[in-house]
């Protein structure tokens, strides 16, 4: 018991003053992917063949976050770049069609 108090002591504050204060992610972090459908190219399905989980749905373009593995397959195969992930790690919602992210 001791043993496990003093290994926390020594860990120290593990906590954030969030929103106040910023989080440290690691680099290479995915967080909310953001669509810009303009650089769409007629036709192209690359994004949405690539998607293990058929997260992607084409016409008008949006990304089923529910789905979505964050593996980022789909930014990899976009040759426009029309799909490109963030570092917003705010992606909570109240309901299951709040996850469903449109251009915008």
């Amino acid at each position: 018991m001791f043993r496990l108090l003093k290994t926390r002591i020594q860990q120290g504050r593990r906590t954030l003053r969030f929103p106040l204060e910023g989080v440290d992610l690691p680099e290479r972090f995915r967080g909310r992917p953001v669509l810009d459908a303009s650089r769409c190219e007629d036709g192209c399905r690359a994004c949405s063949e690539a998607c293990p989980t058929q997260a992607i749905a084409l016409q008008p373009l949006r990304v089923d976050l529910g789905a979505c593995l964050f593996c980022t397959a789909c930014q990899d195969a976009c040759p426009s770049e029309a799909i490109r992930y963030t570092t917003d790690y705010r992606l909570a919602t109240r309901s299951r069609e709040a996850l469903v992210l449109t251009e915008g």
